[in-house]
Protein backbone atom coordinates (compact mmCIF):
# COMPACT_ATOMS: atom_id res chain seq x y z
CA UNK A 1 0.00 0.00 0.00
CA UNK A 2 1.44 3.10 -0.97
CA UNK A 3 1.25 6.16 1.86
CA UNK A 4 0.67 9.61 0.62
CA UNK A 5 3.91 10.76 2.29
CA UNK A 6 5.48 8.08 0.42
CA UNK A 7 4.12 9.59 -3.06
CA UNK A 8 6.95 11.19 -5.55
CA UNK A 9 5.11 14.13 -6.15
CA UNK A 10 3.98 14.91 -2.73
CA UNK A 11 7.22 13.94 -0.99
CA UNK A 12 8.90 17.24 -1.83
CA UNK A 13 6.12 19.55 -0.58
CA UNK A 14 6.66 18.11 2.81
CA UNK A 15 10.16 18.78 2.89
CA UNK A 16 9.74 22.22 1.70
CA UNK A 17 7.21 22.86 4.61
CA UNK A 18 9.49 20.54 7.63
CA UNK A 19 12.55 23.06 6.81
CA UNK A 20 10.01 26.34 6.95
CA UNK A 21 8.71 24.74 10.05
CA UNK A 22 11.87 23.46 11.91
CA UNK A 23 13.97 26.55 11.16
CA UNK A 24 10.63 28.70 12.94
CA UNK A 25 10.77 26.04 15.73
CA UNK A 26 14.96 26.24 15.74
CA UNK A 27 14.58 29.77 16.02
CA UNK A 28 11.61 29.93 18.75
CA UNK A 29 14.19 27.58 21.13
CA UNK A 30 15.61 30.69 22.75
CA UNK A 31 12.90 32.32 23.50
CA UNK A 32 10.90 29.47 25.01
CA UNK A 33 13.94 28.95 27.36
CA UNK A 34 12.98 33.14 28.58
CA UNK A 35 9.46 31.76 28.72
CA UNK A 36 10.15 28.82 30.94
CA UNK A 37 12.54 30.96 33.45
CA UNK A 38 10.38 34.11 33.22
CA UNK A 39 7.22 31.65 34.21
CA UNK A 40 9.52 29.91 36.95
CA UNK A 41 10.52 33.14 38.38
CA UNK A 42 6.67 34.76 38.14
CA UNK A 43 5.31 31.20 39.35
CA UNK A 44 3.26 31.52 35.76
CA UNK A 45 2.31 27.95 34.77
CA UNK A 46 1.61 29.53 31.41
CA UNK A 47 4.90 30.44 29.77
CA UNK A 48 6.73 27.53 31.62
CA UNK A 49 3.93 25.54 29.41
CA UNK A 50 4.64 27.13 26.15
CA UNK A 51 8.39 26.45 26.59
CA UNK A 52 8.10 23.05 27.54
CA UNK A 53 5.73 22.54 24.72
CA UNK A 54 8.54 23.76 22.56
CA UNK A 55 11.33 21.51 23.39
CA UNK A 56 8.39 18.23 23.48
CA UNK A 57 7.73 19.56 19.99
CA UNK A 58 10.84 19.25 19.02
CA UNK A 59 10.40 15.48 19.22
CA UNK A 60 7.45 15.68 16.63
CA UNK A 61 9.69 17.15 14.44
CA UNK A 62 12.51 14.52 14.40
CA UNK A 63 9.82 12.03 13.91
CA UNK A 64 8.04 13.66 10.89
CA UNK A 65 11.67 14.24 9.02
CA UNK A 66 12.80 10.27 10.05
CA UNK A 67 9.07 9.32 8.29
CA UNK A 68 9.80 11.81 5.71
CA UNK A 69 12.87 10.63 4.95
CA UNK A 70 11.95 6.93 4.79
CA UNK A 71 9.36 4.87 2.46
CA UNK A 72 7.28 2.69 5.23
CA UNK A 73 7.21 -0.31 3.82
CA UNK A 74 11.40 -0.21 4.15
CA UNK A 75 10.79 0.73 8.05
CA UNK A 76 11.37 -1.87 10.41
CA UNK A 77 8.86 -2.44 13.35
CA UNK A 78 11.47 -0.91 16.04
CA UNK A 79 11.90 2.24 13.57
CA UNK A 80 8.33 2.58 13.25
CA UNK A 81 7.71 2.48 16.95
CA UNK A 82 10.24 5.38 17.07
CA UNK A 83 8.45 7.25 15.07
CA UNK A 84 5.06 6.85 16.60
CA UNK A 85 6.23 7.64 19.61
CA UNK A 86 7.74 10.61 18.50
CA UNK A 87 4.81 11.86 16.74
CA UNK A 88 2.98 11.45 19.94
CA UNK A 89 5.48 13.60 21.59
CA UNK A 90 5.27 16.21 19.04
CA UNK A 91 1.15 15.92 19.35
CA UNK A 92 1.45 16.91 23.27
CA UNK A 93 4.17 19.39 22.47
CA UNK A 94 1.55 21.24 20.11
CA UNK A 95 -1.02 21.18 22.55
CA UNK A 96 0.96 22.17 25.44
CA UNK A 97 1.98 25.20 22.71
CA UNK A 98 -1.34 25.88 21.89
CA UNK A 99 -2.62 25.75 25.42
CA UNK A 100 0.26 28.33 26.39
CA UNK A 101 -0.49 30.50 23.94
CA UNK A 102 -4.29 30.75 25.15
CA UNK A 103 -3.17 31.32 28.73
CA UNK A 104 -0.42 34.34 28.06
CA UNK A 105 -1.63 36.30 25.14
CA UNK A 106 -5.15 37.94 24.72
CA UNK A 107 -7.60 36.42 22.61
CA UNK A 108 -6.10 38.54 19.34
CA UNK A 109 -2.72 37.01 19.28
CA UNK A 110 -4.22 33.98 21.00
CA UNK A 111 -5.53 32.30 17.80
CA UNK A 112 -2.37 31.61 16.86
CA UNK A 113 -2.69 28.93 19.34
CA UNK A 114 -5.13 27.32 15.92
CA UNK A 115 -2.10 27.28 14.39
CA UNK A 116 0.12 24.84 17.22
CA UNK A 117 -3.68 22.92 17.02
CA UNK A 118 -3.06 22.63 13.10
CA UNK A 119 0.59 21.28 13.62
CA UNK A 120 -0.60 18.62 16.26
CA UNK A 121 -2.99 17.56 13.60
CA UNK A 122 -0.48 17.29 10.84
CA UNK A 123 1.29 15.22 13.63
CA UNK A 124 -1.96 12.96 13.50
CA UNK A 125 -1.91 12.57 9.96
CA UNK A 126 1.91 11.20 10.01
CA UNK A 127 0.83 8.39 12.70
CA UNK A 128 -1.48 7.71 10.57
CA UNK A 129 0.70 7.40 7.35
CA UNK A 130 2.44 5.28 9.63
CA UNK A 131 0.76 2.28 11.10
CA UNK A 132 1.72 0.45 13.49
CA UNK A 133 3.10 -3.12 13.30
CA UNK A 134 2.64 -6.12 15.90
Amino acid sequence: MTYAIDRPAIKPLFRIAGLFITFIAVLGAVDSAGFILGGIEKKNPWPVLFGLGTFIAYFGIAGAWIRIANIYESLSSKKVRLIRGLLYCGIIGSLMLAAGTFGIFPINIGVWGLVFIGLGTVGAFFIKQTPSRI
